[in-house]
């Protein structure tokens, strides 16, 4: 039987065990943490990756909250907003899904047979040849593989034995996250706003079917420089003019709940791809949040990968190498583009130059570009996203 080894257990690693294993792969899922869990931050998935996990046998039953997403400025002035899609949401029952990341790895976790997934396995280096891939763990234990993934992150040890070490970008902001109960705001709509240089967004969430909000805040950081005092305290003073319920979401959230990080990427890689060996999600291609995508690309990846390894012969290095570089044709691209749109957004929002943001609010809010960039590329990727998952195609998991 062929065997896939894959290491790193996020969203993209549980997408690709779940796929290959539904299509009669002998699977090895491993983390190097304790556990699956993630931090308790929220996140934002699609129509597509949604569609993915229910393909693949996830429960996403009261997995997130549906809202309507728009952009206004930071005093609630609207400048455009996210446009239905009926035929879309007809079929997912929502374009988009706020809910949290600790519940979305429960939820895949849950559905992973048992046996495939070995937790405190920390991937230390890999050797391959033509025949065999092989993993080292810090454990002194190995796994052997027809081909192995590394799923293991933007500190990816499968990626930098590919590729060498590389480089981490820092955008020069940071991004606070929290999630908060509260009564009162409209759970039907979610919105993304910005003033000069700093960007908030709040959407409705789930967590454990219970209503909640999940909030962000990114604001310019220099590199480096720690933060120190009270986090509530800090926000509360950069959202004193911002539009409700910003403010009251942020004042409402225990500060065990506030997670800060700071917001980076990598430069694109010329090939994910080498022998047997291939990389998804953050290893591949990490992406500022403000594709507010990572999560969601993963998922595919790991579903897409799955596909063209489908009915494959993975012993022969022939099948595995074209099977490998199907998945980079389908997927390095768009992944490509949607974290260079990521770079560029943040670049817009986070410029420190006066008279660029002054151009920017001018045509936010006076034209119609908002309006006309979602339609051609939130609407077009979306329903390019959905007729991958859902159309024919060669090898598509079961």
């Amino acid at each position: 039987m062929a065997s896939v080894a894959i290491i790193g257990a996020g969203p993209g690693g549980m997408s690709a065990a779940l796929a290959l294993h539904r299509a009669g792969v002998r699977v090895s899922l491993s983390e190097g943490r304790s556990t699956t869990g993630a931090a308790g931050s929220g996140l934002s998935l699609s129509a597509p990756p949604m569609l993915v996990l229910r393909r693949l046998g996830v429960d996403v039953e009261g997995l997130g909250a549906p809202a309507r997403l728009a952009f206004c400025r930071h005093d609630g002035r609207p400048r455009a907003a996210f446009p239905a899609l009926p035929d879309i949401e007809r079929d997912v029952g929502s374009a988009f899904f706020g809910m949290l990341r600790p519940d979305l790895y429960e939820r895949m976790a849950a559905a992973l047979p048992a046996g495939i997934l070995r937790t405190g396995r920390r991937c230390v280096g890999l050797e391959q040849d033509g025949e065999r891939v092989r993993a080292r763990f810090s454990d002194g234990g190995q796994v052997t593989a027809d081909v192995l993934v590394g799923a293991d992150g933007i500190g990816s040890t499968v990626r930098r034995v590919l590729h060498g070490p590389g480089r981490i970008d820092y955008h020069g902001f940071v991004c606070w996250q929290g999630y908060c109960e509260l009564e009162g705001p409209n759970r039907e709509v979610g919105r993304i706003c910005h003033d000069r240089d700093t960007q908030a967004s709040w959407t409705p969430i789930l967590h454990r079917g219970r209503p909640y909000w999940q909030w962000w805040v990114l604001e310019p950081w220099p590199k480096g420089v720690p933060f120190s005092g009270d986090a509530t305290r800090h926000l509360s003073r950069r959202l004193t003019a911002w539009t409700d319920p910003l403010p009251a979401l942020v004042a409402a959230t225990r500060p065990d709940r506030i997670l800060r990080r700071e917001v980076v990427d990598r430069p694109r890689l010329r090939t994910w791809s080498a022998g047997r060996v291939t990389l998804l999600g953050d290893a591949a291609h990490a992406t500022s949040p403000y594709a507010a995508y990572g999560a969601g690309m993963a998922i595919e990846d790991g579903y897409h990968l799955a596909a063209q390894l489908t009915g494959r012969d993975l012993s022969d290095p022939v099948q595995v190498r074209a099977g490998l570089a199907a998945y980079e044709r389908q997927r390095a691209a768009r992944t490509a583009r949607t974290a260079a749109f990521a770079r560029r957004l943040g670049r817009a929002f986070h410029s420190p130059n006066r008279p660029w943001q002054h151009l920017r609010d001018l045509l936010l809010d006076h034209t119609t570009i908002p309006e006309r960039l979602l339609v051609a590329g939130y609407t077009r990727t979306l329903r390019e996203e959905v007729r991958l998952v859902t159309g024919p195609g060669r090898g598509d998991p079961p």
